[in-house]
């Protein structure tokens, strides 16, 4: 009976480690309580789990790296930041380490990449000390994003801290937003649901706590947060929620209708040499003729199709549907009457 008692004991306090955020997220003994019941720990009242937990964490900190911070009577616990490395690292480890850290920045929970930031300093060190043939291999490839890049929006490093924590551990989160086009904050307690970026701005998807419509998310663009608070009070989430298939229908080109259009342009022979390469469509037609490429394709009806074709300037026009030709007769109309009017 001993030993069994022993076991569990044992199992309980491996568990407990295992929940413990690292740091700089903490969890109050209550929160770390619900974690072990999650698992399938239970105790008999909540005043009996809540000592038999604070004894455990103070026999496991003799021995682990955890560390405990009070505020007030809430005592919060965290495992204290350390270094990593990896023993023996070779200079294709050190290679992925460091072409993984220029793209894993901004899609990372930040605690999670503040943690990385040891190997990927080892990883560059090993990089500089090597002799090995890929050690500048990094300097060999390059990649671009069409357009002029922008700078990324600030955002405050707290505001993405607790935002982060609270998607973390599932939590409401209390937050103070400034839309775009109004000059006041407002608070809202929502329910987040995940985190998007898009042509380097990021988003938290939420849904509202006083709305609650689960069928049409919230995008707060996160460099508009002035203030965030987890609650650590529990949220909800709509099980059918998908991320991606959201991200794709709210921000995926910034759908016009989701009628697809039959669309027909009328392109400079070199204008249209990528198109030969790169098809819009699978069903895409081409029809090359001395002067103009006929481009025919089936696309989504988007904003951004609208941007893709106004960069190619003078070197397209839009045949068909007639609806989208309209469009650029009275973009084209506009612009004759900005540049003639003499203004400059």
């Amino acid at each position: 009976m001993a030993e069994k008692k022993d076991k569990t004991a044992l199992l309980r306090q491996w568990a407990l480690l295992d929940t413990i955020p690292t740091h700089p997220r903490k969890a109050s003994v209550k929160e770390l309580m619900r974690r072990l019941e999650a698992k399938g720990f239970a105790y008999t009242s909540e005043s009996a789990g809540i000592r038999a937990i604070q004894r455990d964490l103070n026999t496991l900190s003799e021995y682990f790296p955890i560390s405990l911070e009070t505020r007030g009577n809430t005592h919060l616990w965290f495992w204290g930041s350390k270094s990593l490395s990896i023993q023996g690292m070779g200079p294709e480890v050190a290679l992925a380490l460091k072409m993984a850290d220029s793209q894993l920045a901004h899609v990372l929970p930040g605690v999670t990449y503040k943690q990385l930031q040891p190997l990927f300093a080892s990883a560059e060190k090993v990089l500089n000390n090597s002799a090995n043939r890929l050690a500048n291999w990094s300097d060999k490839v390059a990649s671009l994003t069409r357009g002029p890049a922008l700078a990324p929006a600030i955002i405050n490093e707290s505001v993405s801290d607790q935002v982060q924590a609270a998607l973390l551990d599932d939590h409401k989160l209390k937050i103070l937003y400034t839309p775009k086009h109004k000059s006041e904050a407002k608070e809202h307690l929502v329910h987040p649901l995940g985190l998007l970026d898009k042509d380097g701005v990021q988003y938290l998807v939420a849904v509202i706590d006083k709305v609650k419509d689960w069928g049409s998310p919230t995008p707060f663009a996160m460099h508009r947060i002035s203030k965030a608070e987890n609650t650590e009070i529990p949220s909800e989430r709509d099980k059918s929620f998908d991320l991606m298939k959201y991200s794709e229908q709210t921000f995926g080109g910034y759908l016009v209708s989701d009628k697809p259009l039959k669309l027909e342009l009328s392109f400079t022979p070199e204008s249209a040499k990528h198109l030969l390469e790169r098809p819009l469509a699978n069903d895409q037609q081409s029809e090359i003729e001395e002067d103009e490429v006929i481009i025919k394709a089936t696309v989504a009806n988007t904003l951004e199709l609208r941007w893709w074709i106004l960069g190619f300037g003078d070197n397209v026009e839009v045949l068909r549907p007639k609806s989208l030709r309209n469009e650029f007769k009275n973009i084209a109309e506009n612009l004759q009457a900005y540049y003639s009017s003499g203004a400059y």
